[in-house]
């Protein structure tokens, strides 16, 4: 049995270059000095059968459906699973509709809270009137098995809930197991000890939005709550090399310091790069 969790995107909702900014990130990433990069998204391949499941549809849903294709040709997009209702995991979905790909009944698997926001709210609503997407509503808790080899647990987190609530991810293959969380407010809040990670998952891809405080000099970051990844590096303790980082925002310096990365490697723990395997 193959299965395969693909790295599709790590950058935060807005992507990079982000709209309207000058930041030496994205003035790079326009020049392209450095690549650009797409919303985090992961997708998990199950070769024995050639299908593929999306975790979150955001709006470089496009261009990462193409990336999957080109890597694995003939794979059926089997179903995609939403983490909440900010907009990087969700308004990719517009691409399914009549106006692109006018699909057939795609699943979309998530919670019932953000289920209900599609329900409500065009023009997420039509995909549903018109049968582009079919909604699977699962409980936070709950788990989900397409395949006897392949599990798909949701897992309650807590994060800015002003449209949904919020989901992390275990995924449980044939030989490794998966924890995938790209948003979360902070770990205390969670009420699960985060040190645990590296014991309970070969391999855990979390919250690194903000490196550390400071990099929003315009904004109040704590209207903006997500752990920095110095803070998640002192709490964890040592990430052995199983835990990595995704979501990260424009200004996050892991886009252009070999030293901060090399920071993170002398302490158990890295970032996904666009492209990365992980075999499960």
């Amino acid at each position: 049995m193959s299965i395969e969790a693909v790295i599709l995107g790590r950058a935060q909702d807005a992507g990079m270059p982000h709209a309207g900014c000058t930041c030496p990130h994205c003035a790079a990433a326009r020049a392209e000095k450095i690549p650009r990069e797409y919303a985090a998204c992961l997708a998990v391949v199950d070769r024995t059968v050639n299908e593929a499941w999306l975790i979150d549809a955001g709006p470089d849903f496009r261009e990462q459906l193409f990336f999957l294709d080109d890597r694995h040709p003939r794979i059926r997009l089997a179903g995609i699973f939403i983490t909440h209702a900010h907009i990087g995991h969700y308004v990719g979905l517009m691409h399914l509709g009549r106006e692109a790909m006018n699909s057939k009944d795609v699943p979309i698997y998530a919670t019932p809270s953000m289920c209900d926001f599609l329900r409500r709210n065009a023009p997420w609503s039509q995909l549903i009137s018109i049968g582009n997407i079919v909604l699977h509503e699962q409980e936070p808790g709950s788990t989900f098995a397409p395949q006897e080899h392949l599990r798909f647990e949701f897992i309650p987190v807590p994060h800015r809930g002003e449209f949904s609530d919020t989901v992390a991810f275990v995924v449980k293959g044939p030989s490794r197991t998966l924890f995938y969380c790209p948003d979360i407010d902070s770990w205390e809040k969670w009420g699960c000890d985060v040190r645990t990670l590296p014991d309970q998952y070969e391999i855990s891809i979390i919250d690194g939005t903000f490196f550390d405080d400071g990099e929003l000099p315009a904004r109040t970051m704590s209207a903006v709550p997500h752990p920095r990844i110095r803070q998640s590096m002192h709490l964890i303790g040592n990430g052995r090399g199983r835990i990595f980082f995704t979501h990260l925002n424009h200004t996050n310096p892991l886009f252009s310091s070999v030293e901060v990365r090399q920071t993170l490697r002398q302490n158990g723990f890295d970032v996904v790069d666009q492209g990365q395997i992980f075999t499960l």
